[in-house]
């Protein structure tokens, strides 16, 4: 490949023409020097090109890490008005498979038990209290909503 021919998409003609008569008569030596010269200055460009993309790439990351801690604060700071996603109308829900019902029947059964022993423990230390203190224990809120 000729180092006057340019690819196509590197100015019109005109301009290509006018570059090679400019350089057509020069000496070995300036052509030389030229091509040095031009070869320094495209990589400065593109290393200000990458600068340029990274510090882009930088101020992206940053503005949208911003926009999230935004959100964040804004949804810690007001819980009532938290943004719901947009709900999708599925026509077809897949029908619960028989072991995921049977594993929510067990799981809701364990913490009804769990509540069970919780009142009954906490019956049992009040009745202990009173035996040990003689003094009527006054039920706490947690024992009404125990009830």
């Amino acid at each position: 490949m000729n180092l006057l021919d340019a690819p196509a998409d590197q100015g019109n003609s005109n301009e290509r023409d006018e570059i090679t008569a400019k350089w057509k008569d020069k000496p070995q030596d300036e052509l030389l020097k030229a091509k040095v010269e031009s070869d320094l200055y495209i990589r400065t460009l593109e290393r200000q090109k990458d600068e340029l993309r990274n510090d882009y790439i930088a101020q992206r990351e940053e503005l949208l890490a911003k926009a999230k801690f935004e959100d964040l604060v804004d949804r810690l700071q007001n819980p009532e008005r938290q943004v719901t996603p947009p709900i999708v109308n599925d026509t077809e829900k897949p029908p619960m498979d028989l072991k995921e019902i049977e594993a929510v029947v067990l799981n809701k059964i364990k913490e009804n038990k769990l509540a069970e022993k919780q009142s009954d423990n906490f019956t049992q230390v009040q009745n202990k209290l009173q035996e040990r203190f003689g003094i009527p224990i006054m039920a706490s809120s947690r024992n009404s909503r125990i009830h």
